[in-house]
């Protein structure tokens, strides 16, 4: 009685396996390195922090202009913050009123 052997299939497998990698390998060179993608996502976070920080101090400086202050999100829509005027918490967005 004669083992049975495999019939090339193992070799075939191994063959594609390293084949695979190769293609792997091929295509690792083509993407870019991941520091060239997080830099310039820092780059645009950083930049988006800075231009929220002049859009929050505007804000600020236009409401004491005008005589009235910025209070926190709305808690109805989420969508402005409240401004507070003559005594009383409105939200620019949704009408909401509030006296505190």
């Amino acid at each position: 009685m004669t083992p049975r052997t495999h019939s090339g299939r193992a070799s075939d497998h191994i063959r594609g396996t390293n084949r695979q990698r190769e293609t792997d390998s091929s295509q690792s060179t083509r993407r870019p390195p991941k520091t060239s993608v997080v830099l310039p996502l820092a780059d645009r976070v950083e930049r988006l922090e800075r231009q929220h920080r002049r859009l929050a101090n505007t804000v600020a400086a236009l409401a004491r202009h005008a005589g009235i202050s910025v209070g926190p999100p709305c808690t109805a829509c989420g969508d402005c913050h409240l401004l507070f005027e003559h005594g009383r918490l409105r939200c620019p967005a949704c009408g909401r009123v509030e006296i505190p």
